[in-house]
C-alpha cells in the first residue's frame, strides 16, 4: 500500500480526468505564421542559390561588373512586361542560375518539412500524418485522375480569367526562359516532384493537421486551401489554387495516405511543365476542344465517386480518436483494421470509356 504521508498535498495533485489537454495545433494564427516562414525559407534558398550560380557565370566573363549589370536589367526588362506579344525572354545566364535556385529552394525545403514535423507533432507524426503505402488501386486511379485534373483545372482557370478580364503573364514564356536549357530530370524535381512532396507534407499534412482537429474537418479543409493558395502570391490563380488545394485534401481524407495528394499533386505540375516545354504556345491555347473538357470532368467525376466510394474506413472502432480527423489511423496493438472497399463496376466501365476520350485528345495534341 501506499504510505499516505508519501502522497503530495491535495491541492497539488491533478486527477487524470481534469488534466490539461493541449488543443491541436496550430491553429490559423499559428498557421499563417509558419506559412510565412515556409515561404521565406524558400525565397530566401532561391535568391542565395540564384546570387551563386549568376556569381559563377560572373567569374567566366571578361568584365564580371557589366556581365551583373546587363543580367538584372535583362531580368527587370523581363519582369515589367505584361503583354504576351512584348514580353521579355530572361537573360539566359540569368534563367539558368534562377532554375537552379528554384531546384535548391526546393531541396533546402525539404529538408526544413523534416526537421519541424517531427519536432512540432512528436514521434508518431508519420501514423499521425499518414505516412503510410496506400492501396495499389487508389495509386492507379490517381494515376488516371491526374491528366483530367490538370485539364479540368485549366478550364476552371480559364473561364476565370474570361469572367474577370485579368491578364496573366504567359507560363510557356516564363518556363521556356528558365528551364529551356535545363536537365529535363531536375526541371523535374523543381517543379513536379520537389513541390508535390513538399508542399504536401507541410500544406495538407502540417497545417492541415492543426486546422482541421481544432475546427473541424469541412472548415480546416477550407482554411488550409486558403493559405495554399496565397503561398503561391499569385492573385490571379487563387480561386484555382484554392480549388486544386481542398480536391488534393479529399484524395488525402479518402485513401488516409499522404502519398495520394503527393502523387496527383506531382503529376498536375510535371505534365502541365512537359506540355509548355514542348508544344506550340498556338497549339495549347486551342487545346482541348469543349468535347475535351467534357472528358476530363466526366473523368474527374466519375474517379472522385471511385475515391470516396473506396475510401479507406476503420473498424472496430471504439474509445480512439484521431489526432487527426480522417487522416491518423490507430497504433497497431489497437487491434482496429483499416481497409478500404472495392469498386464499383459500372462507374469503373465509365471511367475507362471517359479516360479513353480525354487520351484521344492527348494524343491529337502530341502529333
Amino acid at each position: 500500500m501506499n504510505d499516505p504521508n508519501s502522497q503530495p498535498p491535495l491541492v497539488l495533485r491533478v486527477e487524470p480526468s481534469l488534466a490539461p489537454v493541449s488543443r491541436p495545433r496550430p491553429g490559423a494564427g499559428e498557421a499563417i505564421l509558419w506559412c510565412l516562414i515556409f515561404v521565406m525559407v524558400q525565397v530566401v534558398t532561391a535568391i542565395f542559390g540564384t546570387a551563386v550560380v549568376l556569381g559563377l557565370f560572373a567569374l567566366r566573363a571578361a568584365e564580371p561588373g557589366q556581365f551583373f549589370e546587363a543580367q538584372l536589367q535583362g531580368f527587370a526588362d523581363a519582369a515589367q512586361s505584361q503583354s504576351e506579344a512584348a514580353q521579355n525572354p530572361f537573360p539566359e545566364e540569368f534563367g539558368y542560375s534562377l532554375a537552379w535556385g528554384l531546384l535548391m529552394a526546393q531541396l533546402v525545403a525539404a529538408g526544413f518539412v523534416a526537421l519541424v514535423l517531427p519536432r512540432r507533432i512528436g514521434p508518431s507524426w508519420k501514423r499521425q500524418l499518414g505516412v503510410r503505402w496506400p492501396a495499389g488501386k487508389h495509386i492507379v486511379l490517381v494515376l488516371l485522375i491526374a491528366p483530367a485534373f490538370m485539364v479540368a483545372a485549366d478550364g476552371i482557370h480559364t473561364a476565370f480569367l474570361r469572367l474577370t478580364g485579368l491578364q496573366p503573364q504567359s507560363l510557356s514564356r516564363i518556363l521556356q526562359s528558365l528551364f529551356g536549357s535545363f536537365p529535363w530530370p531536375l526541371t523535374m524535381v523543381a517543379v513536379a516532384v520537389g513541390p508535390g512532396v513538399v508542399e504536401e507534407f507541410w500544406c495538407r499534412g502540417f497545417i492541415g493537421r492543426g486546422l482541421c482537429a481544432r475546427y473541424g474537418v469541412p472548415v480546416g479543409v477550407a482554411l488550409t486551401s486558403v493559405f495554399f493558395a496565397l503561398m503561391h502570391a499569385d492573385l490571379t490563380q487563387l480561386l484555382i489554387f484554392t480549388l486544386m488545394g481542398a480536391y488534393l485534401h479529399g484524395v488525402y481524407l479518402a485513401t488516409r495516405s499522404i502519398w495520394p495528394p503527393v502523387l496527383l499533386h506531382a503529376g498536375n505540375n510535371g505534365l502541365g511543365v512537359l506540355l509548355e516545354l514542348n508544344v506550340p504556345a498556338a497549339t495549347l491555347a486551342a487545346f482541348p476542344p469543349l468535347m475535351g473538357y467534357c472528358c476530363a470532368f466526366a473523368v474527374l467525376g466519375l474517379g472522385s465517386w471511385l475515391l470516396w466510394q473506396s475510401r479507406v474506413r476503420l473498424g472496430p472502432v471504439t474509445s480512439w480518436q484521431p489526432e487527426y480527423p480522417g487522416i491518423s489511423t490507430p497504433p497497431p496493438k489497437m487491434g482496429i483494421t483499416v481497409a478500404s472497399s472495392k469498386f464499383h463496376r459500372i462507374a469503373l466501365g465509365g471511367l475507362g470509356i471517359a479516360w479513353a476520350g480525354l487520351l484521344y485528345f492527348f494524343v491529337m495534341l502530341a502529333r
